[in-house]
């Protein structure tokens, strides 16, 4: 009898350590998830390589059958937004009215600018706006297509390479240029806006959109 009851005994304590083995085996499992935001960037920079190592010193001094480096480019930096990109070329009204930027111009044309992109940017003139002093011109890069975003800088290609002096220009025509004085300058501007939603409704858009007149 003795021996019965351990055994009953050494049972019932084996069934007591089942039952608090099998409270402890509760399957669990945890996760985190973590939203991370990466403000965009739109980057952009305009460069005149030749004019820099060659242009502006042969600019100096005017003469027929002078050859000038002009070369604005834009370069969008890597990982930019997806953008737009103009140019608004500033000049003398004298010099516009005889260079073969003014439309159906050739019998007067005597300044002649070099575009080597015409499917890029020399037959994308939006708009001029002229007053008897200033003109000023209106480009939009590959007739106004996104540039799409790229882990790589993006050249834009050269608006213009050069600028010619005819060498058939005439006394009164150099005389137009030299009178010009200290106002003979091309300025050029360049512009670059995100393209994801610019529709020009928004403020700055609006604004943008001013200031590039008709570009938009």
């Amino acid at each position: 009898m003795k021996s019965k009851l351990l055994l009953a005994v050494a049972a019932v304590t084996v069934c007591a350590m089942l039952v608090i083995g099998g409270t402890l085996a509760y399957f669990t499992a945890d996760a985190t998830k973590t939203n991370t935001f990466t403000v965009g960037k739109i980057g952009a920079s305009l460069s005149e390589t030749n004019w820099d190592s060659s242009g502006s010193a042969a600019a100096r001094t005017i003469a027929p059958s002078r050859v000038i480096a002009k070369d604005p480019e834009i370069t969008i930096t890597a990982d930019s937004e997806a953008c737009y990109a103009r140019m608004v070329v500033t000049m003398p009204t004298a010099l516009y009215n005889g260079s073969n930027l003014k439309p159906n111009n050739a019998a007067n044309t005597f300044v002649t600018f070099t575009a080597p992109n015409p499917t890029l940017w020399g037959d994308a003139i939006v708009s001029t706006t002229s007053n008897a002093t200033t003109t000023k011109i209106y480009y939009k890069y590959n007739n106004g297509a996104v540039i799409p975003n790229s882990t790589n800088n993006t050249n834009l290609g050269d608006l213009y390479t050069s600028i010619t002096i005819a060498g058939t220009a005439t006394n009164d025509q150099m005389l137009t240029l030299a009178n010009l004085g200290a106002n003979f300058s091309i300025v050029v501007n360049a512009y670059v806006v995100q393209s994801e939603g610019f529709t020009g409704a928004t403020p700055e858009a609006s604004a943008f959109a001013a200031t590039f007149a008709s570009a938009f």
